[in-house]
């Protein structure tokens, strides 16, 4: 029987650095051969071991390991054994075969196998109708099967086809066990579709690595209806016009019928995507003319209409715009016066109105009631723009100290009727300034006494007053008096010779804050006193005999404008040199002007004797006054 060996595998394909158990398996006559020694040999890889030895079953086993992608190593097994006779075995020279003939013999009997080592990486490829166009595969778009990829690999320069797939029910191709390099991986699209994505990726590839792409495709002829906020109204997207999103849009045939399930909601982008299903025979959507309608909003405004027609052809995609706008009416009144003014002042206000919403406002007016009603008509004003006017007002006598009043600006978009307000208040302080000044002074005075005025100034309007009080003196008080604040001063001075009665007058005058001017005056009179006194002192005769008596008689007349009071005549009894004998003749608590007191007294001189009389007397104040006379008796 002719010996037999195998090597199980014959042939693997393992990734690199993979290592590969191989088992060699000698029998003779169907039976294990035990013992036997085989030489193993590879021309790449690394053997372990190289010489192997069969066991009871007459197996024996070794590995193959190696590091380089893209190689085939060819294995071979060697084992001497004894070769019956007959046996044609190759022998050692090349192209020649020997035959063991007469008797047996030693001969090598060999077995092969192959290991080829592959790259570590894979590439996956998805290909999906793209319903949405947003170049990544949703739920529920469908995948494509029957469509080829192919992968190329670049070598020294030049692309090289590396594999060709076809993708599967699932849509996608594999491509596994690709070594490490620079790819470029390829679709082919079909006529009557579009490619939403690259139909080609150039990319690198390491080892172990795993890269997916996806090819994105939707079926021609396609329709896009899309939303956006018409701000300008003027029916065409403009920049800064923003889509729409959760708008329901609807497609429909020229004829007005409803195009089965061509209904969809725009997302992000204010888009909804008409397309046909790929399996769908005949497709939904064919060349012709169509209009796409939008369910219009509440509280928006279809500036284009809602809806558009769009006629597509065979491979066009065809765009249908639908312009909205959700008018936001909105107006801003600013009104602008003075703070504070006089009765009788006449006052400008300023109105300004500005467009603060999204659309245009018309029939703006200005409703003032203080004013009396109406007071502007400014038109139409545009979104963003402003419109001014003015209007004088006389502020009344009724008025109270602030006059409050609120105006209000109306406007109407043109869209919807939507009626937009706006108000505003201003206040204006009526001033009322009120100055009063009160003084006081002595009721009597003499010539040359100083006199001082207790002053009151008192702020009895509504406004803060800049007051200034001249004095007597040249000097000149001035302050600020708060509404209802009182100030108290004092001022004094002097009273000249022949004044009476002195009369001192005082004038405060006050400045409001607007220049308004109010002074009061009062003033405050002093009636000064001339105490004075006329004495006489006579005798029926000036001559008598020594020691005869003598009657003098003694006045005193008020001479001057006031009452006198502890009203005395004194005698000096002739005897000038010796006050001691001074007497009061006669005294009266009280001397009225122009009233006289008289008195008289006996005298009986030894000798010529001058008599000398003094009438004293004060008034109100304490002013003294005084008269004296003298009389003179001779001796016979």
């Amino acid at each position: 029987d002719l010996p037999v060996m195998t090597i199980t595998p014959a042939s693997a394909v393992n990734p690199i650095n993979t290592t590969q158990l191989f088992t060699v398996t000698v029998t003779q006559g169907g039976e294990p051969v035990i013992g036997q020694v085989v030489t193993i040999e590879a021309n790449h890889g690394i053997l372990t071991p190289d010489a192997i030895t069969t066991d009871d079953q007459g197996q024996a086993t070794f590995t193959l390991t190696y590091d380089l992608p893209d190689t085939t190593s060819h294995i071979t097994a060697t084992a001497e054994m004894l070769l019956p006779v007959g046996t044609i075995f190759v022998g050692t020279e090349p192209n020649k075969q020997k035959l063991v003939l007469g008797q047996q013999t030693v001969g090598p009997v060999q077995a092969y196998a192959v290991a080829t080592w592959t790259g570590t990486g894979t590439v996956a490829t998805l290909s999906f109708d793209d319903y949405n166009m947003n170049t990544t595969h949703d739920a529920g778009e469908p995948l494509l099967e029957g469509w080829t990829v192919r992968l190329y690999r670049e070598v020294n320069g030049s692309w090289s086809l590396y594999a060709t797939r076809t993708t599967d029910s699932a849509g996608t191709a594999q491509f596994t066990g690709v070594s490490a390099g620079t790819y470029r991986v390829e679709q082919s699209l079909p006529s009557g579709w579009y490619a939403t994505t690259p139909l080609e990726v150039e990319f690198t590839l390491a080892p172990y690595d795993n890269r997916s792409f996806s090819f994105g495709q939707i079926k021609l002829p396609v329709i896009i209806g899309h939303t956006f906020q018409d701000d300008d109204a003027d029916g065409a997207p403009g920049e800064g016009e923003p889509p729409l999103q959760g708008w329901e849009l609807q497609l429909y045939r020229q004829d007005g019928s409803f195009v089965v399930g061509m209904q969809g909601t725009t997302g992000e982008d204010g888009s909804v995507i008409f397309s046909s299903h790929p399996d769908r025979d005949p497709p939904e959507i064919t060349p012709g003319d169509y209009f796409v309608q939008e369910a219009l909003q509440e509280g928006w405004y279809a500036t284009t209409g809602v809806s558009q027609t769009v006629t597509v052809g065979p491979s066009d995609i065809g765009h249908a715009w639908l312009g909205n706008i959700h008018p936001e009416p909105a107006l801003a009144l600013k009104k602008v016066g003075p703070s504070m003014a006089h009765v009788g002042d006449t006052v400008t206000y300023a109105f300004t109105v500005t467009n603060t919403g999204n659309v245009p406002l018309g029939g703006v007016t200005v409703d003032d009631p203080l004013l009396g009603g109406t007071v502007c008509t400014l038109g139409t004003i545009q979104p963003g723009q402003a419109a001014a006017c003015e209007v004088a007002h006389t502020v009344p006598e009724d008025a109270g100290d602030s006059i409050e009043n609120t105006a209000i600006a109306t406007g109407s978009e043109p869209y919807l009727g939507t009626v937009a307000q706006a108000q505003a208040t201003h206040t204006l302080a009526v001033l009322r300034p009120g100055l009063e000044v009160e003084a006081s002074g002595p009721a009597q005075a003499h010539e040359g006494d100083l006199l001082t005025y207790p002053i009151t100034l008192t702020n009895t309007g509504n406004t803060a007053l800049d007051v200034t009080l001249p004095l007597p003196d040249g000097t000149e008080w001035a302050g600020t008096v708060q509404p209802g604040q009182t100030v108290n001063l004092e001022a004094t001075d002097t009273v000249p010779p022949g004044a009476d009665p002195h009369t001192v007058a005082f004038t405060a005058t006050g400045t409001d804050p607007l220049g308004g001017v109010v002074a009061d005056t009062t003033s405050v009179s002093t009636d000064v006193l001339h105490p004075a006194l006329r004495a006489t002192l006579t005798a029926p005769i000036h001559e008598i005999y020594a020691g005869d008596p003598v009657a003098l008689t003694f006045t005193a007349l008020n001479i001057g404008d006031t009452p006198l009071y502890n009203m005395t005549i004194t005698s000096d009894n002739g005897t000038p040199a010796d006050p001691a004998d001074d007497h009061v003749v006669c005294s009266t608590p009280e001397l009225g002007v122009g009233q006289i007191l008289i008195c008289s007294e006996t005298v009986a001189p030894e000798e010529e004797t001058t008599y000398t009389a003094v009438a004293a007397a004060h008034d109100a104040l304490d002013g003294p006054t005084e008269d004296q006379v003298q009389i003179t008796i001779a001796i016979i």
